[in-house]
């Protein structure tokens, strides 16, 4: 399994979450603020930088009412996780405003996730550093990376 197989994974994403705009690693902003979904032991391993490990609906729409006017990005792996996570943002957002367009900023789920990232050679770090290698939460799904950036 490879890129092929990871870009059915990420057309099966987009496709499901239609009404979660994606996000393009080239189209990032340093203005935006970046949530990686994924388990803290994943998040340990490896993340974009200036990214924060956030799980909960309710701890990310509690990070956009304190930031309105910034963009919001989430990730995980591929974009499944974040996809739920991004969908359920939005609905909540909505939910909770109290007019319209009042938390002015987009959900954005982050295209291909942080495998897509590592695999076109884009920089990671950890508490040590720089570094290549990603978490890749378990079968099947680390096979979608390359043996030389798995752990």
């Amino acid at each position: 399994m490879s890129m092929w197989f990871l870009a059915l994974i990420q057309f099966l994403v987009t496709s499901y979450f239609q009404t979660v705009p994606e996000m393009t690693a080239q189209n990032l902003s340093s203005s935006m603020v970046l949530v990686d979904v994924r388990s803290p032991e994943e998040y340990a391993v490896s993340h974009i930088e200036g990214a924060i490990n956030l799980q909960r609906v309710e701890d990310i729409v509690s990070l956009i009412r304190k930031n309105p006017d910034q963009d919001l990005v989430v990730y995980c792996s591929v974009g499944v996780r974040s996809g739920i996570v991004a969908r359920d943002v939005r609905t909540q957002l909505t939910r909770i405003q109290s007019s319209p367009g009042e938390f002015s900023n987009k959900v954005y789920n982050l295209q291909g996730g942080v495998f897509r990232w590592a695999i076109e050679g884009r920089a990671l770090i950890n508490q040590q550093g720089t570094t290549r290698l990603v978490h890749g939460f378990g079968w099947p799904w680390k096979y979608l990376l390359p043996a030389s950036l798995r752990i």
